[in-house]
């Protein structure tokens, strides 16, 4: 069985997030740009966009456009390191 185009799409995606080609706060190209991209409809898009909002990779802001946020990564090593600052202030 293939995959669905818009799990690719989410993949590369997610991909340039993490690997910076999209910079953090920076707009993600618009879904028409996408579509024209990666030759499919603007539906597929918006579903693979959709799919980063709810995992926090993206931000959809109305008349602004998508912004890209923190990846996952990121956001995880940040709370490790609150966790390590926390337990050292408890022990002060």
């Amino acid at each position: 069985m293939t995959e669905a185009k818009y799990k690719k799409i989410e993949a590369i995606l997610k991909q340039r997030i993490i690997d910076q080609t999209y910079p953090l706060n920076s707009l993600l190209p618009k879904e028409i740009e996408l579509a024209a991209e990666f030759n499919t409809s603007r539906p597929t898009i918006n579903h693979a966009i959709h799919n980063l909002v709810q995992q926090g990779f993206l931000e959809q802001c109305k008349r602004l456009g998508t912004i890209v946020k923190r990846n996952k990564i990121t956001q995880e090593f940040t709370h490790v390191i609150q966790s390590y600052n926390q337990e050292m202030d408890d022990k002060d």
